[in-house]
């Protein structure tokens, strides 16, 4: 695609032909967006593929999980780069190239037309590359894929590399116009592209807000799966558990599109005078702590602390790695929970060095649980404690704004509990 015509450099300043080289630059990535990444992802692997599952082959495989809405995305951004166009050439009968007034009527319908195909496709990504790594393994896809990738037209990319572009793409809209406002001299037209991108950026907090719930959610589920949860549940049953009585599934227990977790990661719990290896799970409205139930196959660590991985170095553990973990203690509303200061010199005494103690007191204000932590470094003992405060404090706000009574497990979940593990 050619240039507009030239503009006359001896009439304007260097500002305004930096403003309008980074107008075109707008217009020309979104076209080479469209044209060489998402058209060539359709085109050569989408629609090659349903054209194989229609001829017979290949019929295992789920379009929808490895594209999703790549279709509304092809279409979104085509109708967008006729806008860009139709706005960029002429506006007002002007013959000037992507003035102040073009850039935010191409933004015009920006939220309502672009931003909606985005979340979708951005919430089933993390589901895709797992589902990608998986059909990899399968001689048949892996023949497919090798053949798709030695067009011509995806310019030696993957499709690994091909499925990552419209979440690259949706997050440069701001920045161009960050940079069409920086070269931008006028006060006022300086004012009405803040305005456009303004709106812009608040679409792209929401959007990366329901793909971090996605996620979170998404955890939670591998969680529940990993659980499995003590036969003697008297304690259980009688312990407060947010969001229990949302949903009627027998994933109800912890799954809840209102409960988010927090941080995870291995300790050691000190418990009448031995040590115990634990993995414990902080949520935005309790803490449940866990035993593994089955050894991991990694290498151990030289601390000597379960080699559970931590999740600041290595991969979380997941069902798929045959990870499974028992509930040792009931869950701990963070309401009911009370942090208080070691002697430090007493802990070296006994050989622990980063000590972290959490009191859970009774309705008559006597300690009636006492939770003592082992953390590995002083900096994972921050981190948790970092975690827990805000988490309480939010926690607090959330029972004190919107009254939430206490609850107990429904007695119905709980007997689907027991019959499910």
């Amino acid at each position: 695609m050619e240039r507009p015509e030239p503009i006359n450099h001896e009439s304007v300043d260097k500002n305004e032909i930096k403003r309008c080289d980074k107008v075109w630059e707008l217009f020309r990535s979104e076209c080479v967006y469209l044209i060489d990444h998402i058209l060539v992802l359709k085109e050569i692997f989408q629609e090659r593929l349903r054209w194989l599952q229609c001829e017979g082959h290949l019929m295992h495989i789920e379009v929808a999980k490895l594209f999703a809405n790549l279709d509304e995305l092809c279409a979104v951004s085509t109708e967008f780069c006729r806008e860009l166009f139709r706005n960029f050439t002429c506006v007002d009968g002007s013959s000037e190239f992507g003035g102040t007034q073009a850039v935010v009527a191409a933004f015009a319908n920006f939220l309502s037309h672009v931003c909606p195909a985005y979340p979708r496709y951005c919430m089933n990504y993390a589901g895709a590359l797992q589902y990608l790594h998986a059909l990899k393994k399968q001689e048949d896809f892996l023949e497919f894929t090798k053949l798709c990738e030695q067009d011509k037209r995806c310019k030696r990319l993957k499709l690994v590399d091909l499925l990552i572009t419209p979440i690259q793409r949706i997050t440069k809209y701001s920045l161009f116009l960050r940079d069409i406002r920086d070269c931008t001299s006028d006060a006022q037209d300086q004012a009405e592209i803040d305005a456009t991108l303004l709106n812009v950026e608040r679409s792209m907090d929401d959007l990366e807000g329901k793909v971090k719930w996605l996620s979170s959610f998404e955890r939670l589920r591998e969680i529940q799966q990993m659980l499995t949860w003590p036969a003697d549940q008297e304690e259980l049953d009688s312990s407060r558990c947010r969001h229990s009585n949302d949903e009627s599934t027998e994933n109800s227990l912890l799954v809840s599109s209102q409960r988010t977790l927090v941080h995870e990661g291995p300790l050691r719990m000190i418990e009448h005078g031995k040590t115990l290896d634990v993995y414990v799970f902080l949520f935005d409205d309790m803490l449940l702590i866990t035993r593994r139930r089955r050894k991991l196959v990694t290498r151990r660590s030289f601390t000597g602390f379960p080699s559970v991985p931590d999740q600041k170095y290595q991969s979380l553990p997941r069902p798929k790695d045959g990870v499974f973990f028992v509930v040792c203690k009931p869950p701990i509303m963070l309401d009911q929970l009370q942090r208080t200061e070691v002697d430090q010199n007493q802990c070296a005494a006994h050989d622990i060095q980063h000590t972290m103690l959490l009191l859970k007191p009774s309705k008559a204000g006597h300690v009636s649980e006492a939770y003592t932590f082992d953390c590995i470094t002083d900096n994972t003992k921050q981190t948790w404690i970092s975690h827990l405060q805000k988490s309480q404090r939010k926690w607090t706000r959330t029972i004190s704004n919107e009254k939430i009574p206490a609850k107990s497990l429904d007695q119905n979940t709980v007997e689907e509990r027991r019959k499910t593990y």
